[in-house]
């Protein structure tokens, strides 16, 4: 086979140029500390971080939901709480008119449930961010509308809210909804109404009417307790997700980092090795292209 006198030159800076072509990504490698910066640096690894990215960033909103999630809980917790109180307080003053003996007393307390009933309402038409807490996806709606005589005064409640609450997706294949469901809105509008039976129990100033009014008041009270713990119990599930999420997050972080970084140490002993060969070449090419026939001689 016949080897011309340009092969060897062909091959010299061929190989130079692959040995300048590596040292300039190794250089770059070292500089940014990336490993893979284009897709074109590693395809496969490249998918990889893609993906992994992907589930970093789908897991951040998963966490930007429970967040929101849990603040409507706390929001709903504290005014089931503020309704649970308004009932403790019905429940002392029917005990407290059990001793009473004239009508005058009693009435006196139909005053106070009056302005207990008032703010119930207020409760229980809470919102949280302009969207409220009971009235489940009837956003527009007040979910709690009442019947006033002409007096001003409270004599029903309706709900006017949706059946149905708007759900949040925390992690993967795991929705819940924050607000209260709607047997609670119906409980607390048992207790509306609850409070005005009461009221005009104590505003006729009869004990036995007042008395009769207490297993109602009593049961509104222990349903409130309940959705309370309900609630509560939300809370931990999304506390339990939101850990899990916190974790995968980080393992997705060093993942990527894996894939993408480069290994500083490995990375400066190839460049060195790279650069040793680029010197060496040069040498040998060199020392061959200074010869001639006449060397020979």
């Amino acid at each position: 086979m016949r080897v011309t006198s340009n092969t060897f030159p062909d091959n010299l800076v061929q190989h130079l140029q692959r040995l300048t072509s590596r040292m300039n990504t190794l250089q770059n490698q070292t500089a940014t500390g990336q490993r893979v910066r284009d897709p074109s640096d590693d395809p496969t690894a490249a998918v990889r971080v893609l993906n992994f990215q992907a589930e970093r960033n789908r897991i951040a909103q998963y966490h930007r939901n429970a967040l929101r999630a849990d603040d409507i809980l706390t929001a709903s917790i504290a005014e089931i709480r503020n309704l649970s109180r308004t009932s403790e307080r019905a429940g002392e003053i029917i005990a407290l008119t059990s001793d009473l003996s004239g009508s005058d007393a009693i009435k006196a307390y139909g005053i106070e449930v009056n302005q207990l009933l008032e703010q119930a309402v207020v409760n229980a038409n809470a919102n949280f961010n302009g969207e409220p807490l009971f009235g489940g996806t009837g956003a527009d709606t007040t979910p709690y509308n009442v019947v006033r005589d002409a007096s001003g005064n409270i004599t029903a409640v309706t709900f006017g809210g949706s059946a149905t609450t708007a759900e949040f997706q925390i992690s993967d294949g795991s929705r819940l909804s924050p607000y209260p469901d709607n047997t609670v809105s119906l409980q607390v509008l048992d207790l509306l109404n609850n409070l005005v039976g009461l009221r005009d129990a104590l505003a006729s100033g009869s004990a036995s009417a007042t008395k009769a009014q207490a297993a109602v008041m009593e049961t509104s009270e222990d349903a409130l307790v309940n959705a309370v713990s309900g609630l509560g119990a939300l809370q931990g599930r999304i506390e339990l997700e939101t850990a899990q999420n916190r974790t995968r997050y980080s393992s997705l972080a060093e993942q990527i980092s894996r894939e993408a970084d480069s290994d500083l140490a490995q990375t400066i002993v190839e460049l060195t090795q790279n650069q040793q060969a680029y010197e060496a070449a040069l040498m040998s090419a060199g020392k061959i292209l200074d010869r001639s026939l006449l060397d020979y001689l």
